[in-house]
């Protein structure tokens, strides 16, 4: 069941910037859906996999999942980056996991709270969740751009638009297994299945579901975000 855009101006001028981030587990088709979206639009795209540190490549490739600390760098790199789009006044699309809503918080405003305070170093079992600031607002439908509560507790957040990716276990595995040359070994799927966390009322974003073809999969994100 895809989601709905909750993107303040949906179907306003085309040519308004944009910061999508394409999140999602591994297996969803973030990296071919991103470069579909910024080959349409015209966009900037990155993929936040570029962004790792080879200590955390080095882990992922041996079936080794991440904690928070080596999480933190990495999402705070990928911050950096965002804000220069940002404040260039250009758009830009990064695919990244982004499963956890603190994680997202870190990707909107560079902030880590309480994250590492609250998580030991194997902090991705099944039912936590972080505690990073300005994720417990989750029936704030206050703002459509997701960051009124950000800017309520003296924030500056980026305008970030979150697409998930959404799937089954079943067609996620089988596009992992048919995978060549990646450095995340499809049995870290079920961890990350586990670890995800749904997007929040309060962020903005949709989700879409990937068990279709790609085309269709770009063509209803265009579609949601007013670039059609």
């Amino acid at each position: 069941m895809t989601g709905m855009c909750i993107v303040q101006g949906q179907g306003s001028d085309k040519a308004k910037e944009m910061l999508i981030v394409l999140m999602g587990v591994c297996g969803c088709g973030k990296t071919t859906v991103g470069q579909a979206v910024a080959d349409s639009t015209g966009w900037g795209y990155w993929d936040a996999d570029d962004f790792h540190s080879e200590s955390n490549k080095s882990k992922m490739k041996n079936s080794l999942p991440l904690n928070d600390e080596d999480r933190v760098p990495w999402l705070l790199a990928i911050h950096r980056h965002l804000k220069s789009l940002q404040e260039a006044g250009s758009s830009g699309i990064v695919s990244c996991s982004a499963l956890k809503a603190c994680y997202r918080n870190i990707l909107r405003t560079g902030h880590t709270g309480s994250l590492l305070g609250d998580h030991n170093s194997g902090a991705d079992s099944k039912g936590e969740r972080c505690s990073a600031t300005n994720t417990t607002n989750q029936g704030n439908n206050e703002s459509l751009n997701g960051h009124s509560k950000d800017k309520e507790d003296g924030v500056v957040s980026l305008d970030l638009v979150f697409v998930h990716l959404n799937g089954s276990e079943g067609v996620l595995q089988g596009r992992l297994e048919a995978r060549r040359g990646h450095f995340m070994p499809p049995a870290l799927l079920q961890s990350q299945l586990e670890t995800l966390e749904p997007l929040l009322q309060w962020e903005a974003g949709l989700t879409v579901d990937v068990d279709q073809p790609h085309q269709d999969i770009v063509r209803e994100i265009l579609q949601k975000l007013g670039q059609t």
